[in-house]
């Protein structure tokens, strides 16, 4: 009988230790999960090509982590250390790239420069204090917009190598293309760059993997990197940022990255898009992110922002690079709204095209609003789209929302009473509300023609 108790508390002293194992198993496992998920930032990349075969760079955080290198030898080799930037005006973000390195002459600023070139480069060009004006212009010559074009990488254990083309816009010279080679020491957290010549197109670099050295020195942290996180919210803000840089500073690049379908039927060409920069420049500029959305599609991903003024930013990418834009979702009709607008009753169009319309102003698309007025209305009461353009600056010049309080049907066309709510993101007051009457006829196609209350001071 005591055999028999003896046995089962041998059975449960095993059965506990059992349970205990499994559980250390398993927060082990869970452990190594983290630490994976923390390495796609820090560490190196367990992927490792055998073939020495190069691709298109896919990863956002890689991609973002090479720009912020790569701009910081842009930033010092074209530095005019004799005009710099203030500590403080460093720290406000006024620098392309925070982490500049501030040098006190041109001396100073040779050194740096040499620290993050590539060490074959310099090898092969017996480089030194003396000659590197031979080989690098280092003449100050303030970027004002630089832009990756296309990255491929080459993956190795320790080291990632890059092929870079850039396109930035100096004050000397405009869509300027340059190439390079960056080189990442994940081991070290250390990098270097060479520029190149003689490239007529990134697929002409050769990426090879460096078999002359076992690590990247560390030049007193100046070629030193850290990862740069970038997630989707992120991702819209970097497009949404580098297009508003774009459409201040080289506007026709970003009229070229204008879906080419919308550009043609929102702005007919580029002299029109440059005008409208123009006219809104100021606000553009101020603009932040508001809310942002993220469509996953079947060959590429919609990255969806409204800014403070209310306006729709639509960045299509294929690629981190190959991307588009559209400034609106009016001009070219997205399938939803069109399924949407199909079935609803004629009261719900109404409010869906005098939300189109709100939006057109938002937009400061004055053309677009003017064009769906009724013929007789736009001629009694403007005359032209410059005189309306006039009339909607001084009478309507902030943002809007609408509240639609009532739709009637009256004859062949409907009234609606609308309150027009004023959105003045740049004081703290309270925002004013207008009254008005819209009457509105709906055409086939989704089209329509529309009147408001013209008021005056």
């Amino acid at each position: 009988m005591e055999s028999k108790k003896l046995l089962k508390k041998l059975m449960l002293v095993i059965l506990v230790m059992i349970i205990i194992v499994i559980l250390i198993l398993l927060i082990t496992t869970r452990s190594g999960e983290k630490k994976l998920e923390d390495a796609t930032y820090n560490q190196v990349d367990p992927i490792i090509n055998e073939k020495n075969e190069y691709k298109e760079e896919s990863s956002p955080t890689r991609f973002y982590t090479v720009e912020a290198a790569l701009k910081r030898y842009l930033d010092i080799v074209h530095l005019d250390y004799e005009n710099q930037l203030t500590e403080e005006e460093i720290e406000s973000g006024k620098s392309t790239n925070s982490a500049i390195y501030r040098v006190s002459d041109e001396k100073e600023k040779i050194e740096k420069i040499i620290s993050l070139l590539d060490v074959d480069f310099i090898k092969e060009n017996n480089i030194n204090n003396g000659n590197l004006n031979k080989y690098i212009s280092i003449d100050s010559d303030e970027i004002n917009s630089a832009r990756i074009i296309k990255m491929n990488v080459l993956e190795k254990e320790q080291f990632k190598t890059y092929g870079v083309e850039v396109q930035y816009v100096t004050k000397s010279e405009k869509n300027n293309v340059e190439y390079f080679i960056v080189t990442l020491d994940e081991f070290n957290s250390t990098y270097m760059v060479k520029p190149l010549r003689n490239i007529e197109n990134i697929s002409q670099i050769k990426l090879e993997p460096n078999k002359e050295y076992d690590k990247i020195e560390n030049n007193d942290d100046v070629n030193k990197y850290s990862y740069v996180r970038v997630d989707d919210a992120e991702m819209t803000a970097k497009y949404f940022r580098n297009y508003k840089e774009l459409m201040i500073k080289d506007t026709e690049e970003a009229y070229d990255l204008l879906s080419k379908e919308y550009r043609e039927k929102r702005f007919g060409d580029y002299e029109q898009f440059r005008q409208y920069v123009d006219k809104n420049k100021q606000e553009i500029s101020r603009a932040n992110i508001k809310q942002y959305l993220v469509n996953k599609l079947t060959d590429s991903k919609e990255y969806i922002c409204k800014d403070s003024n209310e306006n729709i930013y639509i960045f299509t990418a294929a690629s981190i690079t190959d991307y588009n834009v559209k400034l609106d979702t009016y001009t070219i009709e997205t399938k939803e709204f069109k399924e949407t607008y199909d079935v609803a009753n004629e009261q719900n169009k109404v409010s869906m095209n005098i939300d189109k319309w709100i939006s057109m102003i938002n937009n400061r698309d004055y053309k677009a609003a003017y064009n769906v007025l009724d013929e007789t209305f736009r001629n009694e009461n403007f005359g032209s789209l410059e005189r309306f353009e006039e009339y909607m600056r001084e009478m309507y010049p902030k943002y809007y929302n609408v509240d639609i309080q009532d739709v009637k049907k009256e004859s062949n066309a409907y009234v609606a009473e609308v309150e027009i709510q004023e959105k003045d993101y740049s004081i703290a007051t309270g925002a004013g509300t207008y009254q008005n009457n819209i009457i509105m006829q709906l055409k086939d196609n989704r089209e329509f023609v529309m009147s408001f209350y013209v008021r005056r001071h």
